[in-house]
């Protein structure tokens, strides 16, 4: 066994677990000195230091996360999963694991996690949301089962999903609404009368379906101040 010669103090740093200012919001204490997470990092530390290598997280080579990624242990599973580098074949492996925590991590911080791992995680973990909606890789198709959702944010995902080809826009929650007027498969009738609500105007002003002369009307509106009446529908 290897006896660590320093006290070490195990720092995380997950920007899923931040808000928009940088306060911590995460689920797990913002202080402790137990729990198997910080345990896979001392173990990290404690086999890097057997082998003469820095210990310091930054510094780890990149084999020792490869390692990590097919332990048996999950909590070491983990630290590879938080690791942006790890290969594509271990990102396949890890997205199949059979412990959340790891496929949660591995879509919060991998590039190249699958896009429906990142859709499993905005709908499970409401904390990762503001992260996830700034990656590439979250879907915006394939929310159509979950039009219904008890979840007003995931509904509101669901809504503006372009393969929904009825968009709901009478749910009670703004966000909601704003979602379900920015969907294409709207017509430009519809987008008007969603234009003219204060509720759903932000919404249907940014739906790419919107007609290119409505949408120079309402810069204009915007930047002289100028009326905009409704244009005429071209057909």
């Amino acid at each position: 066994m290897t006896v660590l010669p320093y006290v070490y103090q195990v720092t995380k740093y997950d920007p899923a677990d931040r808000d928009q200012h940088g306060h911590y919001i995460g689920a797990e204490p913002a202080n402790a000195d137990h729990g198997p997470v910080e345990a896979a990092y001392l173990q990290v530390v404690a086999a890097s230091a057997a082998r003469g290598w820095p210990v310091g997280r930054r510094q780890l080579p990149w084999r020792r996360f490869e390692t990590c990624a097919v332990s048996e242990a999950p909590g070491l599973r983990r630290v590879a999963a938080s690791w942006p580098g790890l290969s594509a074949e271990l990102v396949v492996a890890l997205a199949q694991d059979d412990d959340e925590e790891v496929r949660i991590r591995l879509a919060c911080h991998h590039p190249l996690a699958p896009p429906h791992l990142l859709l499993d995680a905005f709908v499970t973990r409401p904390v990762h949301r503001p992260h996830l909606l700034t990656l590439p890789a979250l879907p915006r198709t394939g929310w159509a089962h979950l039009i219904d959702h008890p979840d007003p944010e995931v509904r509101a995902m669901a809504a503006a999903d372009p393969t929904v080809p009825d968009p709901p826009l009478e749910d009670p929650h703004v966000s909601m609404r704003q979602a379900a007027a920015a969907n294409p498969n709207l017509t430009p009738e519809t987008l008007e009368a969603l234009l003219a609500d204060p509720a759903t105007a932000e919404g249907a002003a940014a739906n790419p379906a919107l007609p290119i002369p409505r949408m120079h009307a309402l810069l204009d509106h915007c930047l002289n101040g100028t009326p905009t009446p409704p244009t005429a529908v071209q057909r």
